[in-house]
């Protein structure tokens, strides 16, 4: 599990642009992918996401209508795909949104072998961040301080103003 006072202290080692050692934890990119240094002093909306049922779509249009309204503010957005989940769909429907931010495909959780009866795990980014259910967004402040999780979409765009707003220290 990550510290919660600091996310950057645990980004500080790339191995290869865009997948530090602890977080996130990928399988790929697809788009520019966003390391350590694009997050520092930036605030984050991390959206994880399993494009196919109809809420996961609803909630990608209005995340990508936040991101098209703040990135030009520094804010750095990723559209985190499910590890059990294909992320060409996610670049599909972004794509279909007029939408670029990179989408990074969470790696699968190492498991001896799955009872095929039980559900897939999310990834390890997901279990990172405690998230159980997929569509939910993650919201990190300036200081790498994760001050919002399983924010509902019609509170992001007020919170990263309030983030935004607030000074890094």
């Amino acid at each position: 599990m990550l510290n919660p006072r600091n996310l950057f202290e645990f980004t500080s080692t790339i191995i290869s642009p865009g997948i530090c050692e602890t977080w996130p934890k990928v399988q790929s990119w697809l788009g520019t992918p966003v390391n350590a240094e694009q997050m520092k002093g930036s605030v984050v909306a991390i959206h994880f996401t399993k494009t196919g049922g109809a809420l996961a779509g609803k909630q990608l249009e209005a995340f990508a209508k936040i991101e098209k309204e703040f990135a030009s503010q520094g804010v750095v957005f990723i559209a985190m795909c499910d590890a059990n989940a294909d992320p060409k769909k996610t670049q599909d429907a972004l794509a279909a949104l007029k939408c670029t931010m990179p989408i990074a495909h969470d790696q699968a959780q190492a498991e001896p072998e799955q009872d095929a009866k039980k559900p897939q795990k999310h990834g390890e980014s997901a279990q990172a961040f405690g998230v159980h259910f997929i569509p939910t967004t993650i919201i990190i402040d300036r200081n790498g301080v994760v001050r919002a999780a399983g924010v509902k979409l019609d509170k992001t765009k007020e919170l990263i103003e309030k983030f935004l707003a607030e000074a890094a220290h």
